[in-house]
């Protein structure tokens, strides 16, 4: 738990606790963030927007592994189609 929120969802965990906010705001990505969230109905889909759409240096900054690890792990196959859906494949 990095702040002492009651609960934290994966919503608040990347875009709602004030640590996380002052991180992208470092980063330069949080007018990006905010406008991406204002897109997407979900996390989930916020995230993978915004790795479709951030430069790859940039999307190394938000997650731990490049995108080609999403075809390394081998995702199931409703992860997989869920992904490939959004992303228009």
């Amino acid at each position: 738990m990095i702040c002492d929120a009651p609960f934290e969802d994966l919503n608040h965990v990347f875009f709602n606790c004030a640590f996380v906010v002052r991180v992208w705001n470092w980063s330069g990505l949080w007018d990006v963030i905010q406008h991406a969230l204002s897109l997407t109905a979900t996390t989930v889909y916020t995230i993978f927007h915004l790795l479709h759409e951030l430069a790859r240096e940039n999307s190394q900054l938000f997650c731990l592994h490049p995108l080609e690890s999403l075809e390394t792990h081998k995702p199931q196959a409703p992860a997989r189609n869920s992904i490939n859906s959004y992303l228009g494949y």
